[in-house]
């Protein structure tokens, strides 16, 4: 492989990661800010998963499991829905202290 091949490979990557970025967010805006290209950064772990910082507040904005980069948009959703309705479904049984469960009865 060649050093264009290479970098051309990386493009593909690079828009690829910044995609399934936009569908967190476009999915799940509560919890995943827009974010503009030049405003992410993406770190590979070898161990499977992508991070995508947010270079202005220096933080996660997500992460992407390899394995997703060859999976379809829709696909992708899916996952991105199923944590989302998890974690609204934790919120709501956080609502409740076990004092308050007890005065139900």
């Amino acid at each position: 492989m060649n050093f264009k091949d290479y970098y051309d490979q990386h493009k593909i990557i690079l828009a690829r990661l910044y995609e399934i970025a936009q569908l967190f967010h476009k999915h799940d805006q509560e919890y995943y800010p827009d974010l503009k290209l030049y405003q992410i950064g993406f770190m590979f772990n070898n161990i499977g998963y992508f991070y995508v910082y947010n270079l202005i507040y220096q933080e996660v904005h997500c992460s992407i499991d390899i394995i997703w980069l060859s999976l379809d948009n829709e696909e992708i959703v899916k996952i991105i829905t199923n944590k989302k309705n998890q974690r609204n479904f934790d919120r709501q049984i956080d609502l409740y202290s076990p004092y308050e469960l007890e005065d139900i009865d």
